[in-house]
């Protein structure tokens, strides 16, 4: 029963359901395409440790990874970054630079990629390739002023960074299957919200779910036409709603024989155009007399409650029947 129920909920809803992943796959694809172009600029750097970096036995070596995280953590100092920042003649700041810059040493080797961000192509291959150098110069540099030769390390740089082609971001088609996905996750979590939310009755079996009750007939929405006077409508013996009607006649009569709804020779009456009646007895008043219509009009067996806006029944025999109107 329950995957019955999901599957009228995902039914009813279906529009909704839809309508989500497209927009919001839509809306990542308009934005995507407004969002600068990010390229990336790699450099791949070949470190050659010296051993033993100490002369003493008693301390230990520094291992390889040990030495790419120092040589990582060194290049994005900002002693580097101004530098390359004056060899460049970047407009920028060594902070809003490093955040462009990632060091990262390639696991069981001795290889630093370095990669560089811009919204420039050309400018992120020659940063990429400044930093580079000028991260070589400084540790040559720093070098020279150890007093044990052994502890210089050596540098290559195995691929200098090139002009790339092709932005890294944004990514269009994924940003657009993200958003397929998140819309649909939020027109599902929608449904089954304003499902929740929706207290009406629409069929049978949300009335036997809600309520526990057998609904006795079914009396379509009619709409009032303007001609017709007060709050009685006269429905001819050729609509649909007369058969409606009579089927929920039959039913009351089925249950309780003492009491039923009643029709005319000519026709069946509706109150207001809804289905808003209680069963009446048949010795109750005709309320076509109180209102000039003709006494073709058969109305013995309705009394309206459309003042109280309210239903009540008129007979005790039909104390616990209460008509509800469907959403």
């Amino acid at each position: 029963m329950e995957l019955i129920r999901y599957w009228r909920v995902i039914r009813r809803w279906a529009w909704l359901i839809i309508l989500c992943p497209f927009v919001a796959g839509l809306s990542a694809g308009l934005i995507s395409l407004e969002l600068p172009k990010v390229y990336e600029a790699k450099v791949a750097l070949l470190v050659r440790p010296a051993q033993p970096l100490s002369g003493d036995p008693s301390v230990a070596a520094l291992t390889a990874d040990q030495i790419l995280r120092t040589y990582a953590r060194w290049m994005t100092e900002p002693p580097i970054l101004q530098k390359v920042i004056a060899d460049q003649n970047l407009q920028t700041d060594p902070v809003a630079l490093s955040r462009q810059i990632t060091v990262t040493p390639e696991p069981n080797t001795t290889i630093l990629d370095v990669a560089v961000r811009d919204t420039d192509s050309a400018r992120a291959m020659n940063t990429a390739n400044t930093l580079v150098n000028d991260f070589i110069a400084q540790v040559k540099e720093t070098q020279q002023t150890e007093a044990t030769p052994s502890s210089k390390d050596n540098f290559v740089v195995v691929a200098p960074a090139v002009q790339p082609t092709q932005p890294v971001f944004p990514k269009p088609l994924l940003n657009i299957v993200l958003g397929l996905f998140v819309g649909l996750i939020v027109g599902i979590g929608l449904a089954f919200l304003l499902d929740y939310l929706d207290q009406s009755v629409r069929s049978d079996e949300i009335l036997r779910e809600r309520a526990g009750l057998v609904p006795l007939g079914h009396i379509a929405y009619t709409p009032a036409k303007s001609e017709r006077r007060g709050e009685l409508v006269t429905l001819g013996g050729d609509s649909p709603v007369v058969e409606a009607y009579k089927a929920l006649r039959t039913n009351l009569g089925v249950e309780d024989h003492r009491h039923y709804v009643g029709g005319g020779q000519r026709g069946e009456v509706a109150h207001g155009g809804q289905s808003r009646h209680c069963a009446g007895s048949s010795r109750a008043p005709n309320p076509a007399r109180r209102r000039g219509l003709p006494p073709s009009v058969a109305t013995s067996n309705f009394r309206s409650c459309a003042k109280r806006r309210a239903l009540k029944p008129v007979c005790p025999g039909h104390a616990r029947r209460q008509p509800l109107r469907t959403g």
